[in-house]
């Protein structure tokens, strides 16, 4: 089936066009660099303008820029069906505070699933909706750059049983992915200060890597990180940090896809891996991902709708009333004294209060959506945070004492939170280890997302937002 996708980066926008499929085949693929400064949405649009007719754009899949939607990777237990939409769903209400929302499943074995959840806000999409519509530009699905990464990595067997870094650079910025024997480990996303190629560019390379063996050594998997793959960056620019690289006694590599992917003469994979990734389709357990909103039901239809559901109990009373006076109307004609009767029934204090209770549950029922739609939007959305190192592991240990073992799954720098999971063979006193952890002064808040017994252990994960948050800024 043929798709195109719309890549859109601070500085450019990549197009790409072609068959889907788990090794996609890209005929066209244009790369359009931004002119001029200000809006974000009129350099975009300028750029899209020179693009019609070169490519179908009637039904394009959308692919948000990272600095405008917010990503995080969670493991649930193998589900499917209404049970997976559910367990994810959960997930994404306690994590994001966007009203739309999403997710991908990366990977689905028997023994987990790995799923890539996104959000964006509402506003944004209507931004992006007008400013495509105005072009005559139709979106078949919304998406974030993660999803497409991931698609990469775990789709192509040659990357399936690294343990490894994988840095996918973009116009202004770059993501980190961070795989363990093949299975996502972590992920953060930075912001690129320095021109391309200078040596200050090499530093921040560096320093990104750096943290990222920090949080590897930080949680004792007992795997050493041997390679740094890099893709959308020039061997040319990469140069800077291979010196640094190699004293870290790391192999780096360009990030090269199989050859079953073909590109149009001259275009590497290594530049395209978002629409790459984004073209992958087919793959036995696979879900896209797609945060385009459904279409609001117009305030007509809402009150059609509410009316008649509120209704549809009397109705049904009354029905049954007059089926009765049709009854006796046809048996005895001279008993019409009983349809009095059977209107008194209906007004009767019993059916009424049946019928109250029904409107109080509805009430009942929107309030508690409204209260949940409310919190949403009082969670703070974090920038920068320190990182993870060997010193903060120290404190989260000391806090659970000997019988709790401490094992970190994922820190998302950019938004501060950092996820653990605690193990005890003893039960484990919930309120008192939260609050320890929250006396180590190294936490803003401290949530628990799970706690089961498993394998003679009782298992607790948790969730938590570091503290020394400067909210607002860019990640340093």
């Amino acid at each position: 089936m043929s798709r195109t996708v719309l890549v859109f980066e601070e500085e450019a926008i990549l197009a790409a066009a072609g068959q889907e499929g788990r090794m996609p085949h890209i005929r066209q693929a244009e790369r359009i660099l931004l002119t001029g400064y200000g809006d974000s949405f009129s350099r975009w649009k300028e750029a899209l303008a020179g693009l019609r007719g070169k490519m179908d754009l009637s039904q394009v899949r959308l692919i948000l820029p990272s600095t405008m939607c917010s990503t995080k990777m969670i493991q649930i237990p193998f589900a499917k069906g209404k049970q997976l939409d559910t367990m994810a769903r959960r997930e994404m209400e306690e994590t994001f505070r966007s009203e739309i929302m999403d997710y991908a499943v990366v990977e689905a074995e028997k023994t987990g699933m790995s799923l890539c959840c996104g959000s964006v806000e509402e506003t944004v999409l209507k931004q992006f909706s007008d400013m495509l519509g105005g072009l005559g530009i139709g979106v078949a699905g919304v998406s974030v750059p993660m999803e497409g990464y991931l698609r990469v990595l775990t789709n192509l067997g040659a990357y399936r049983e690294k343990t490894a870094i994988f840095l996918f650079f973009e116009e202004g910025g770059m993501t980190s992915v961070l795989t363990q024997e093949g299975q996502y480990r972590y992920s953060t996303k930075s912001r690129l200060f320095s021109e391309r190629g200078t040596l200050d560019f090499g530093t921040e390379i560096i320093r990104n890597i750096s943290g990222i063996l920090q949080f590897q050594m930080a949680s004792k998997s007992g795997a050493p990180i041997t390679d740094v793959y890099y893709a959308g960056c020039s061997d040319a620019d990469f140069e800077v940090s291979l010196e640094g690289i190699s004293g870290m006694n790391l192999a780096a590599h360009r990030l090269e896809p199989e050859r079953g992917i073909t590109l149009p003469d001259g275009a590497h994979a290594s530049d395209w891996m978002a629409c790459v990734g984004a073209m992958m389709t087919g793959v036995r357990g696979q879900r896209d991902m797609n945060l385009k909103p459904v279409e609001k039901e117009t305030d007509t239809v809402v009150f059609a709708r509410q009316f008649g559901r509120q209704m549809l109990f009397p109705a049904a009373v009354f029905a049954v009333g007059l089926a009765v006076t049709g009854v006796l109307f046809g048996i005895r004609v001279y008993r019409e004294n009983r349809t009095e009767d059977i209107r008194e029934w209906m007004q009767s204090e019993e059916v009424q209060s049946g019928y109250q209770k029904v409107r109080a549950l509805e009430d009942a029922e929107e309030r508690m959506a409204n209260a949940v739609s409310s919190l949403r939007y009082t969670e703070q959305n974090l920038a920068t945070y320190p990182t993870v190192d060997t010193e903060v592991t120290d404190k989260i240990e000391l806090a659970g004492g000997r019988d709790i073992a401490v094992t970190l799954q994922s820190y998302d720098r950019e938004k501060g939170i950092l996820n653990f999971e605690a193990t005890s063979e003893e039960v484990i006193n919930i309120p008192d280890y939260v609050q320890k952890l929250q006396n180590t002064g190294l936490f803003h808040s401290v949530d628990y997302t799970g706690y089961v017994y498993d394998d003679s252990y009782y298992r607790l994960t948790l969730s938590c937002t570091v503290e020394g948050v400067s909210v607002g800024g860019e990640a340093e």
